[in-house]
């Protein structure tokens, strides 16, 4: 985009400098033939350079035009030279921009791989213990109830000892009677 406006630019710039050349041109002949009018005075002369003069006049009027176009399109130019100007600036803007949308996405992505990482650490440490707790629960589960066994059975030794202690108190009564 930059350089056709560029080349546009540099061909219209040349083009305005041929047409000005050309201007001056016509405007040195046209002095000439003014310098030739001057001296010659007679009247067979001046009617015979009438056409020229009118000649001369239409290529007045059209170097007048043509100098007008001449500025408008020097002011075109210097106006399309003004956006170019700042197109680039507003180019240079919007890379800068880019860049630091470019380093602040590398640093997103680089916490967000760090985060992944330590996400990843606690969920196996989250699984080890998981597995660490339900390994004691069970362990627990199991100790429970080989204590609740164990407190049956000595409530029934009890049980059975107190039994035997009245039964060995009630022959001692019985061998004492």
């Amino acid at each position: 985009m930059l350089i056709i406006i560029f080349w546009v630019v540099f061909f219209l710039i040349l083009g305005l400098t041929l047409l000005a050349i050309y201007l001056s041109d016509v405007e040195k002949f046209r002095k000439k033939l003014r310098r030739k009018e001057k001296p010659a005075g007679a009247q067979g002369q001046s009617v015979s350079l009438a056409p020229h003069e009118i000649k001369i006049n239409r290529l007045e009027n059209q170097m007048t035009v043509h100098k007008t176009e001449l500025e408008k399109t020097k002011n075109d130019a210097a106006e399309l030279e003004k956006s170019l100007n700042q197109i680039r600036k507003r180019e240079a803007e919007l890379k800068e921009e880019a860049d630091r949308g470019k380093e602040f996405v590398q640093k997103n992505d680089e916490i967000m791989k760090k985060v992944q990482e330590k996400l990843t650490v606690l969920e196996k440490d989250y699984v080890k213990k998981d597995k660490e707790l339900t390994a004691e629960f069970s362990k627990n589960v199991d100790l429970t109830r080989d204590i609740r066994t164990f407190n049956n059975r000595i409530q029934e030794l009890e049980n059975e000892g107190k039994e035997k202690t009245e039964k060995i108190e009630i022959l001692r009564h019985k061998v004492e009677k």
